[in-house]
């Protein structure tokens, strides 16, 4: 049997039940005029307030600490269109 190891991180789900949006962008060969253009876009379609912008190793991740249900943050996510392919495929629970 493998084992098991506690892993600790952030999480979108606020105390209200609510979620606030962040994006997983691990596409590291994406620069990051293309990330802002696409997040204002975004921005701009949703009406949303400030989207934080942090670069990682691997790529970058945006937050937006508007409040939304997990509903509503699945289908924007799905309509940002830079988010990684694995989270599109295996949706939330």
């Amino acid at each position: 049997m493998a084992k098991l190891f506690m892993k600790s991180g952030v999480c979108s789900l606020c105390n209200d039940g609510q979620h606030i949006l962040m994006f997983d962008i691990d596409i590291a060969h994406v620069y990051g005029g293309k990330v802002v253009a696409k997040l204002r876009t975004f921005q701009k379609k949703h009406n949303l307030s400030e989207i934080y912008l942090f670069q990682t190793k691997n790529g970058w991740h945006a937050w937006c600490l508007e409040k939304f249900t997990l509903d509503e943050v699945y289908n924007m996510y799905l309509g940002l269109g830079l988010a990684d392919a694995a989270h599109r495929v295996i949706g939330y629970y």
